[in-house]
Formats: C-alpha cells, sequence, structure tokens
C-alpha cells in the first residue's frame, strides 16, 4: 500500500472523531504482526518542519512542488492528541534484532549491540566488501538481519 493510501484508511477508519488501527498476531505469511486499517506503527518518516504551510496551499489548490512527498509528509502531523491528553510516541529501535538474539541465546551479539554496535552497518559491510557504508547500503544489511528471522534465504 502506498504511504498516501492512508489517507482513505484515515476517512473509512474514523469514528466518533478518533482514527482505529488492530495489530494482528501471525497477521503475514513470514508470521509477522501485521497492521490493519489505519497502521499507526509504520508512518512514512517524511517531513516538514512547518506542516501548517503545506496544509494551506493542499486547501488553497496552490503549486506544491512534490505533491506525492508533501502528502507523505503530512500523515504523521496528523496524528495529535485530544485537548488536555498527551500523545506519547517510542521508538523500539531495533526490537525485533535484541529480541531474535535474546531467544536465541546469542548473547554476545546482545552486548555488541547494547554497546552501540549495529548489526546492519556490520551485515552490509560483510555484503559490499567495504567498511564505508551508505544508508542504502544500511538498509539492504537491515533486511537481511531482519529477514534471516523469517526464513529469507539467498534467492
Amino acid at each position: 500500500m502506498s504511504s498516501t493510501a492512508k489517507y482513505d484508511l484515515i476517512v473509512n477508519g474514523e469514528y466518533d472523531g478518533r482514527v482505529y488501527f488492530t495489530l494482528q498476531s501471525l497477521g503475514s505469511a513470514t508470521t509477522r504482526w501485521a497492521g490493519r486499517n489505519f497502521q499507526i506503527l509504520n508512518l512514512p518518516r517524511a517531513s516538514f518542519e512547518e506542516p501548517e504551510e503545506i496544509i494551506r496551499k493542499f486547501r488553497k489548490h496552490e503549486y506544491i512542488e512534490n505533491p506525492v512527498y508533501a502528502a507523505k509528509a503530512l500523515i504523521r502531523p496528523m496524528v495529535y492528541a485530544p485537548p488536555n491528553m498527551r500523545l506519547m510516541v517510542a521508538d523500539y529501535s531495533s526490537i525485533e534484532n535484541f529480541l531474535a538474539l535474546w531467544t536465541s541465546g546469542e548473547l554476545e551479539a546482545l552486548e555488541r549491540l547494547k554497546g552501540g554496535a549495529d548489526q546492519y552497518i556490520d551485515m552490509a559491510q560483510e555484503i559490499f566488501a567495504c567498511a564505508e557504508i551508505n544508508s542504502f547500503q544500511r538498509f539492504v544489511g537491515k533486511v537481511c538481519v531482519l529477514g534471516r528471522q523469517y526464513g529469507m534465504g539467498v534467492d
């Protein structure tokens, strides 16, 4: 699903001024968690420092240089707490990797991660046989590290 398709889910999933989502365990073919309806756990990272200006341009039908990027970047700012309430945000960075290492008894690897090591970079360095890794190469390393937990193979 494209990031902008989330707008349809927001509109169609609204009830009583709120948007609801569902988490389903074993929801994918790989047995990973899956989000249903508006998936709050997988919002685009694109952003604007002042989203109100871009919103104003959309409303006035003014020119926006990259409207698809802008639409993606406005999804996160649309999520906010009701008056007198707080929205708590947490990022369980690398949680799947930590849990996989813990459950498999890989305590040495866990200690390396706790010490600040980045297994995604380590994997990318192995794959690309180089010391300096760019963001795309790190992403490839991340896919491989996480993919091995779900039966990913060389094919």
